[in-house]
């Protein structure tokens, strides 16, 4: 009897929250930790340099990941969601904002405004852990309008090449557009790596972007440099 009891439980919904803001920060882990044992934060950071280590390392449910770690184009969503079978939710303080637009079409699965009751916080939470969207009619206008004219409009080949690339790949691309001729080991020294880890990403960035080595590398780079911009 105590076995069936376990097993119809409801399993704990593990968040992990990303976002810049600590008191912010602070304030969502209590009111999520306040829902326990329904759900639960094993973890946060503030920044988008460690927000795919810890997702990888904790493996939650859903990530609450605030709107202005997104980057052009939403890189990190991309990053986050083929890391791992995860929800993502954004927090946004303009709902308006067209990287709004971006991250959910690169794979969050909605949207929360900073100025919302704190309970629609949690309900999204258990809505996009069931599967589910949560996006208001104005988001949902915009980006149904978005796909229409991108269906329209073929995409430029070099931006399908650069969509391949992880954040760290698009990083250390924009990097050496920027830096030019340094070695290897000026760049890993800026960029915060080994030079080992530096070749190994360099190998896949040439592979993804069909490339033969550095030079062309540096010429793609600065050509198509605006593609690159992670704000």
């Amino acid at each position: 009897m105590d076995r069936e009891q376990s097993q119809d439980k409801p399993e704990r919904i593990r968040v992990v929250l990303i976002d810049p803001h600590r008191i912010a920060t602070w304030g969502v882990r209590q009111l999520i930790q306040a829902r326990a044992p329904s759900m639960e934060v094993t973890g946060s950071c503030h920044d988008a340099d460690d927000a795919l280590s810890l997702v990888e390392a904790l493996a939650p449910d859903v990530i609450v990941l605030h709107a202005r770690l997104c980057g052009p184009g939403g890189g990190l969503i991309r990053d986050l969601v083929s890391a791992r079978a995860v929800h993502v939710l954004l927090l946004a303080d303009d709902e308006t904002d067209p990287v709004i637009d971006a991250a959910i079409l690169a794979g969050a699965r909605g949207v929360v405004s900073t100025s919302e009751p704190v309970d629609t916080l949690l309900r999204a939470i258990e809505k996009i852990n069931a599967g589910e969207l949560w996006l208001d009619r104005g988001n949902t206008a915009r980006l149904f309008d978005k796909l229409a004219r991108t269906a329209s409009a073929p995409e430029a080949p070099e931006v399908r090449l650069i969509q391949q690339l992880t954040r760290r790949e698009r990083e250390i691309v924009e990097a050496l557009g920027q830096t030019g001729g340094v070695r290897n080991r000026e760049l890993a020294a800026r960029l915060g790596m080994s030079e080992h880890t530096l070749r190994n990403h360099l190998t896949s960035v040439y592979d993804k972007l069909d490339v033969d080595g550095r030079m062309q590398l540096y010429a793609f780079a600065r050509k198509y440099r605006d593609l690159f911009e992670l704000g």
